[in-house]
């Protein structure tokens, strides 16, 4: 049996993540969110591997962004259980949001402040090295085509710069697992051909 390590940093201490191969990236069994009577999502079972690639499609209204929650621990479940690269949603919050990158579906950014500024905030949360910090914004400015743009105003930014600003903040921390609620709201044309 072959195993991942990867340091995470919980609450300013430095841990060390096993992640044993074998084990999915995501879980869910018996997953259920009610809100009254509405079934938002209702008993959904369902495994992701490590290294896979997976959409969950689905209409307006049909579960999708309430799912995302539940498996990012921003919605606790009416019934079932979450596992996150073997962590329980529920029992083990902290670390799964150490591990998971995520862009929602609103961008969620500073419009007042730089995109570098964005950055180095989100690079403060995560706990990320000082030393590093200045080296992973860059990188990633530059991997989501701003770094000609670090010292302007979000709020200036067109609908999809902002989106790849939030794919670039969601990539900062080196995440063991990224999810995209509505990944091509707001993109430019020429980046959804990649």
């Amino acid at each position: 049996m072959s195993e991942k390590r990867a340091k995470i940093d919980v609450e300013g201490q430095q841990d060390v993540l096993d992640v044993q191969a074998n084990v999915p990236a995501i879980e869910m069994i018996e997953l259920s969110k009610y809100y009254g009577d509405f079934h938002a999502v209702d008993h959904l079972t369902l495994t992701v591997q490590q290294g896979e690639i997976f959409g969950l499609l689905g209409p307006n209204g049909s579960g999708k962004t309430t799912t995302i929650n539940m498996i990012s621990g921003l919605s606790v479940p009416t019934n079932g259980e979450v596992r996150v690269l073997g962590y329980n949603v529920r029992h083990d919050p902290r670390r799964v949001r150490q591990i998971l990158g995520a862009v929602p579906q609103e961008t969620a950014l500073y419009e007042e402040l730089s995109a570098w500024t964005n950055m180095d905030f989100h690079a403060e949360l995560f706990g990320i090295p000082v030393r590093e910090k200045k080296q992973r914004i860059t990188q990633m400015l530059k991997l989501v085509q701003l770094e000609d743009r670090k010292n302007s105003r979000v709020g200036t930014f067109s609908g999809g710069m902002k989106r790849r600003l939030a794919l670039g903040r969601a990539l900062l921390h080196d995440p063991k697992l990224i999810y995209l609620d509505e990944p091509t709201l707001g993109v430019d044309v020429q980046v959804r051909q990649y």
